[in-house]
């Protein structure tokens, strides 16, 4: 996957749950943004990549990811 979208539904190439892409890093500048493109960043993500919330049982849950290890899941 070489670009993703906020709303793309994606899945791990490595497999796992299907993930939404919340936010592109990098990609706003807003105050309430800077806190997590930083932490992205930290984690060794870069501009380009994403964030991805999905939910294990009822818990929900969001992390950063490459976007060279995502692929879009196809629309049903």
């Amino acid at each position: 996957m070489e670009k993703a979208n906020v709303g793309d539904v994606v899945i791990l190439k490595s497999g796992g749950p299907k993930m939404t892409v919340t936010h592109i890093i990098g990609g706003h500048t807003e105050p309430q943004y800077r806190m997590l493109n930083h932490a992205c960043l930290v984690k060794g993500c870069q501009n380009g990549d994403v964030v991805c919330e999905w939910f294990n049982g009822s818990e929900r849950k969001q992390d950063c990811f490459k976007i060279a290890t995502l692929e879009e899941v196809p629309k049903e």
